[in-house]
């Protein structure tokens, strides 16, 4: 990689030099292809389970809310607000850690405590119980993002890094496609196993599902401590970075106001974009019952096809529309993006509007698949301009943007539907939502297009001729 950005008068020592860097990045060879995309596959196994687990609560919210006899606004806390409601403050200490010490270590324990956690909602016997297990779920998890793209772009050239996100997040499509299939048939197994007693505590078929869910996370722990640790790029030296040598949080947020012409619109794109699709995945189950008259099973299996059909299509379009454009413009992601939303906009405001189940899952699949086309640059684009020493603080910020402001759709699109007259103008609420800020996105992150062009282009010019 090449230099970070120019540095500011009397700011010069928290950056490493252009020419530094680029001696660095001669006299360290990258890692072998074989080694690079063994990471590659278990990151997507782990990223897989991960969204297995997390989309088994969608099936779960009809038993849950009849249980614990909840509204639609409890249960929007409980499945969007909890499980990112501590990100704001253990986030960025948590992507620290990675910055700091070996990643391979770091994950897998917060692997650990993700388990422990959901075995505690297995036990949860009210309504905040299970509110604060859930809330320390999603703490723990918060240094897998950071991590995994910290691992990535260790391990793989700017040029290539695109190929490896779309390849991790196969593990994404899997997992959510294995959600959506497994789901409906783990909680119909549930339901039949029934109710029981177990040391004074009522365990319910939702109860057992989590225990499930708990005993994926251990696992997740055990193929993330299978990762090799790369050396870390752009340090002085070659292997794992030192205390000494990460950037301290104040001098992550100063480079970040530095370069907010390039970083914001990133930032804030992806906040509008994670509040509408936050407020309606959680929702999409509940709503198809409600309104197609749809079993949890059949819901399962067309999200499973839709997810495993469009998404994949979506990973490698991804990878190609970045590749293609970089091969015309120095904005080469954010272009990839922005015209990845523009595609996905009509058909993500038609899908709850339509008048059938099929017709919905249509639409929603072609939504899909731009909006994983979208994933690839986005990640990418965030990761090439970040200096190594801040990378995972800067994508703990940058994520909080999609959990913590994504955590918030459920509540922002029962807001919305409770305006409207109630739940049952919950797909209206989902059309609603989408038409609001994926303009808002689109447009912000058109303004980025320019200043990451600028950026490229500086760091280009950079290196020693």
């Amino acid at each position: 990689m090449a230099s970070i950005s120019t540095p500011v008068p009397g700011r010069t020592e928290d950056i490493v030099p252009a020419v530094a860097t680029s001696d660095m990045a001669k006299a360290q060879a990258w890692p072998s292809a074989r080694s690079a995309w063994t990471c590659v596959a278990l990151l997507a196994c782990a990223h897989m389970i991960n969204m297995f687990d997390n989309g088994l609560t969608g099936f779960l919210v009809t038993l849950i809310k009849a249980d614990l006899q909840a509204s639609d606004a409890e249960m929007s806390l409980l499945i969007g607000f909890a499980p990112v409601a501590f990100y704001a403050l253990v986030g960025l200490p948590m992507a620290r850690l990675i910055d700091r010490y070996p990643r391979t270590i770091v994950m897998p324990i917060g692997s650990l405590f993700v388990g422990t956690f959901t075995l505690m909602c297995g036990l949860a016997q009210n309504f905040w119980q299970l509110f604060f297990a859930r809330m320390f779920v999603g703490s723990s998890a918060t240094v897998n993002g950071p991590g995994f793209y910290s691992l990535l772009a260790d391990y793989f050239p700017p040029h290539k890094l695109s190929r490896a996100i779309a390849g991790m997040q196969v593990g994404f499509v899997l997992g959510s496609a294995l959600a959506a299939l497994l789901g409906g048939t783990l909680v119909s197994m549930a339901i039949g196993w029934g109710t029981s007693e177990w040391f004074g505590l009522t365990i319910r078929p939702w109860h057992k599902v989590y225990i499930v869910g708990a005993i994926g996370a251990f696992i997740v722990s055990l193929i993330l401590w299978s990762i090799r640790e790369p050396a870390r790029r752009e340090l002085s030296t070659s292997g794992p970075a030192s205390k000494d040598q990460m950037m301290p949080v104040s001098k992550t947020f100063r480079e970040i106001w530095h370069r907010r012409g390039v970083y914001m619109p990133l930032f804030l794109a992806l906040g509008f974009m994670s509040l509408e699709a936050g407020g309606i995945g959680p929702w999409r189950v509940a709503f198809m019952e409600r309104e197609y008259g749809w079993e949890v099973a059949k819901i399962g299996a067309w999200s499973a096809a839709t997810m495993l059909i469009f998404s994949i299509a979506g990973l490698p379009l991804g990878a190609w529309m970045t590749e293609f454009f970089q091969k015309r413009y120095d904005d080469a992601p954010v272009r990839a993006v922005l015209t990845s939303w523009v595609i996905a906009l009509p058909f993500s405001v038609a899908g709850p509007l339509m008048p059938s189940g099929e017709l919905m899952m249509l639409c929603t699949g072609v939504g899909i698949t731009f909006a994983m086309a979208s994933a690839v640059p986005q990640n990418t684009a965030i990761q090439i301009i970040t200096p190594n020493r801040m990378r995972a603080q800067v994508t703990a910020m940058y994520l909080f943007m999609m959990t913590v402001v994504g955590g918030l759709g459920a509540n922002f699109l029962t807001a919305i539907s409770g305006a409207l007259g109630g739940e049952a103008h919950l797909g209206k609420a989902m059309a609603i939502a989408v038409a609001t800020m994926m303009p808002l996105a689109i447009f912000c992150i058109a303004l980025g297009l320019k200043p990451y062009a600028k950026e490229i282009r500086e760091r280009r010019d950079a290196l020693p001729v």
